[in-house]
């Protein structure tokens, strides 16, 4: 929604709904003649600003032409068809919309041989996320000066997963395969999934650990907006066991923020931006042969 190009009413539209933004701006001034496909429907800002059904109308009245998931089934046929007994949408503005479809649809599929192929090579593919992966995955704090840290068959390690609820099975696989990796180094590894912060108070206190391993996996699940470590999870970070002597690295899956929340009690940090199938490796790298300024 943008003020200065919607007159106030109160609420202003999502760009989704206003006319001012697809047909004047984006039409008018800017002079884009592609097709405008809506953002999903489903999403509160396009549903939640007025009626699911009124809305459709308006995205059309206001210069789209394609809805995206929309639900075409014999409510939505009936819905619609109110819209045009109330007004809110003319016959003429589906027929041009079909119409624009249509044609958008024929010189896509006549120009479907004259345009260029896209050769995947799955090596080079393959090649290129590995670089990317090992350029992106970032020590980005050791104030602590643990790294690089020498993980042996003598290491003990204790490897908590801090994660939300909702969590995909992605983010546990992500962590598993760091402890599955770290088995491979190490003398064992213990793996905590959301343990409690007395139980972490504990383990830190223990003395069976030479090394304690956070990673923290929120993930930006589907309709939660925020990757912040939050809700009852949250609580792990609680009852100071990063202070209690055991050396602890944390690492931070998605949120790139992380240390900037837990500015006092996260001394050494690494961050990966995303998980893919050479993300854990980086990291195991990074802990043990990593030397920051």
């Amino acid at each position: 929604a943008y003020d200065d190009i919607d007159p106030e009413t109160g609420l202003y539209p999502p760009a989704t709904l206003s006319k001012k933004q697809l047909t004047e701006l984006l039409r008018g001034e800017l002079g884009f003649e592609g097709i405008i496909i809506s953002d999903a429907v489903n999403m509160s800002g396009f549903c939640g600003y007025i009626n699911i059904y009124r809305a459709y109308a308006r995205f059309l009245e206001a210069g789209g032409d394609c809805l995206l998931f929309v639900h075409s089934d014999a409510e939505y046929i009936t819905e619609m068809s109110k819209q045009i007994e109330q007004g809110a949408l003319s016959v003429e503005t589906l027929r041009n919309r079909a119409y624009r479809m249509l044609c958008f649809a024929k010189e896509y599929f006549e120009n479907a041989d004259r345009r260029d192929k896209v050769v995947c090579d799955d090596a080079e593919l393959r090649a290129c996320a590995e670089n990317v992966t090992r350029k992106s995955v970032r020590v980005v704090r050791d104030r602590a000066d643990l790294l690089p840290f020498d993980i042996n068959k003598g290491t003990h390690i204790a490897h908590f997963v801090l994660c939300n609820d909702g969590a995909s099975p992605i983010s546990r696989n992500a962590a598993e395969q760091l402890s599955e990796k770290l088995t491979q180094i190490a003398a064992s590894v213990d793996t905590f999934f959301d343990p409690g912060p007395g139980k972490a108070r504990d383990i830190a206190k223990s003395g069976e650990y030479q090394l304690i391993v956070c990673s923290v996996l929120n993930e930006m699940s589907y309709g939660l907006n925020t990757v912040k470590l939050s809700g009852r999870v949250a609580r792990n970070m609680m009852n100071g066991w990063m202070r209690l002597g055991t050396p602890t690295i944390f690492i931070s899956y998605y949120d790139p923020y992380f240390g900037d929340d837990y500015v006092s009690p996260v001394d050494t940090l690494i961050n990966t931006y995303g998980y893919n199938a050479y993300t854990n490796d980086t990291i195991i790298e990074k802990i043990v042969s990593e030397k920051t300024n």
